[in-house]
Formats: structure tokens, C-alpha cells, sequence
């Protein structure tokens, strides 16, 4: 973010000094027209060996085209080998193995599935927000390769 209004108090940590940005956290892209899109927050990317994984990326095409996915929350889980690996949890009657494979079918390797947990519902704050720390503390389902 980058306006000629933003407060100074924010200058010794958060604003990146070449172009004066404030780092908020987002993922953003813009477009040809000027129009912003936000897409995540890097605090949520998983790092898969070298690659940094957009968890809202699988998570919105699993929604799309797995049938009987109402919800879907991806979070990156410890792996000795990769550092991290993606894992789904999700809400509805899907088939963990059908969204595994669906995955494997439409995503590069390093963005597959670890493991797919079947939840009753996706833990939110009050706002609304997912929490995803707390899908990480209650993760019970074993890895597939």
C-alpha cells in the first residue's frame, strides 16, 4: 500500500524505503488498469523446498471442481524432507483420495497434497477469518505419498 498519508510512526519497520510502501501483509497483484486484486497473506504461503505455495490457489480450484467439497482451508504442515507440505481440510461428503488425485491432475508436484482431512466445519474468528492455526494444532489424519 502507498499513499502520500501514511503515518510516520510506520517508517522504521513497515514501509520498504526505495518506494515507500507499506507492507501489510497482502498478497496483491495489479492489473493493466489499475485495479488491485488481493490473493492472501504471506504469512499463509507454505514452503515447499524452494518453491513458496499460494494456499488460496488450491484451495479455490478444489471448491471449484471437486464435487461434494463445500469448504476447503489448505495449511502448510512440517515435513523433514520439503520443509513443509500442503494440506487440505474439507468440508463435505468428497472422497480425501478424489481430491488428492484431483490435485495431483491439475497442480505442479510441489503444490500436491500431503494428506486430506475430512472436517465438520472450518474453524473461523467472529469476523469471519479462518483460523488456520487452529487447523494446525488439531490436524489428525496420516500423510499419504
Amino acid at each position: 500500500m502507498r499513499n502520500s498519508t501514511m503515518v510516520l510512526k510506520f517508517l522504521p519497520c513497515f514501509i520498504i524505503p526505495t518506494n515507500e510502501w507499506f507492507d501489510t501483509g497482502d498478497l496483491c497483484s495489479i492489473d493493466a488498469e489499475g485495479f488491485v486484486y488481493i490473493a492472501g497473506r504471506t504469512k499463509d504461503m507454505i514452503k515447499v523446498q524452494a518453491w513458496q505455495v499460494n494456499p488460496y490457489e488450491i484451495e479455490e480450484v478444489i471448491k471449484e471442481n471437486v464435487p461434494g467439497v463445500d469448504d476447503c482451508v489448505v495449511i502448510g504442515v512440517p515435513d523433514e524432507t520439503d520443509g513443509q507440505r500442503p494440506k487440505a481440510f474439507v468440508v463435505g461428503q468428497a472422497d480425501p483420495n478424489d481430491v488428492i488425485e484431483f490435485v495431483r491432475d491439475t497442480f505442479i508436484s510441489y503444490k500436491h497434497l500431503c494428506a486430506v482431512e475430512i472436517v465438520d466445519a472450518i474453524p473461523r474468528s467472529p469476523s469471519g477469518k479462518i483460523m488456520r492455526v487452529v487447523l494446525a494444532e488439531q490436524q489428525d489424519s496420516p500423510f499419504v505419498d
